[in-house]
């Protein structure tokens, strides 16, 4: 993700905003390749046999974002941010219609083979991730711009506006945080659930 666009991007959608539906093709056009590529990094993670492809999940995520009742577009930052956000409550959703009733609340002991090393399920990363937002906000939308937006670090300090610095720090400590969690709540690699690995 570049800024070439920035500008051209948020005008798209005040446009947006004002009822101009033809600049709903445009703006596709241009946020295109950005959201693949946001998909494609987050579904290389899942499992091969997942319903969506990576188109599936840009169509779903797009229409989802103007789908939203009363959103005021801040722009370019604002849009990308958001994407994350639709793809993250996309497939929560769907590994949660896939999960029997209850196996999210299995204890360390009652599941085989499970090692402090086990990726957690994409419910499990939603939890601690929602337990890191009361916590603080700010080191969260870090995590859900990396973990379920793909993006790279220099981006997400260009989204978010947060110097490069403070980014590194925070993702940091947020994957420390993490790693406490994954002690009590970590689910056994290659379950034939969802598996996510917290990026490095």
């Amino acid at each position: 993700m570049t800024s070439l666009n920035s500008g051209k991007i948020t005008e798209l959608l005040y446009q947006i905003e004002q009822g101009n539906l033809a600049a709903h093709d445009e703006l596709a056009r241009l946020v295109r390749a950005s959201l693949k590529r946001i998909a494609a990094n987050r579904l290389r993670r899942e499992r091969p046999d997942h319903l969506y492809q990576t188109s599936d999940l840009v169509q779903e995520a797009y229409l989802r974002l103007f789908r939203i009742k009363n959103i005021q577009w801040e722009g370019r930052e604002h849009f990308f941010k958001v994407a994350a956000m639709q793809m993250r409550r996309i497939l929560v959703d769907y590994a949660r219609r896939e999960r029997p009733e209850g196996q999210d609340n299995l204890a360390l002991e009652d599941v085989p083979g499970l090692t402090l090393n086990a990726d957690p399920s994409i419910l499990e990363v939603n939890r601690m991730l929602d337990n890191l937002a009361q916590i603080d906000p700010r080191r969260a939308l870090i995590v859900e711009l990396r973990h379920f937006g793909g993006y790279k670090i220099e981006e997400i300090a260009e989204i978010t506006r947060i110097p490069l610095g403070t980014v590194k720090r925070h993702w940091a400590s947020a994957k420390a945080f993490f790693k406490l969690q994954l002690g009590a709540t970590a689910q056994p690699r290659n379950a034939r659930h969802d598996s996510a690995t917290i990026l490095d």
